[in-house]
């Protein structure tokens, strides 16, 4: 990358951070949607932690849950 691409990202990252840091309850609407995602997927999710860990599927629900939490 040129020193110019970089100063590009720089200052579009430093936007963004003063574009979101004005509103927080899109901030939070953002983390509460993002945090529906695990659970969409839940069992599957589940079933691969009990396959990968051997945890009982109970536990790995609440694991599942409790990463979305």
């Amino acid at each position: 990358m040129t020193k110019e691409q970089i100063s590009e990202i720089a200052k579009k990252a430093q936007d963004a951070f003063n574009h979101w840091k004005k509103d927080i309850q899109k901030r939070v609407d953002h983390i509460h949607d993002f945090a529906q995602e695990p659970r969409k997927d839940k069992e599957v999710l589940a079933r691969t932690v009990t396959k990968e860990m051997g945890k009982v599927i109970k536990e790995a629900r609440s694991e599942v849950e409790k990463c979305a939490w």
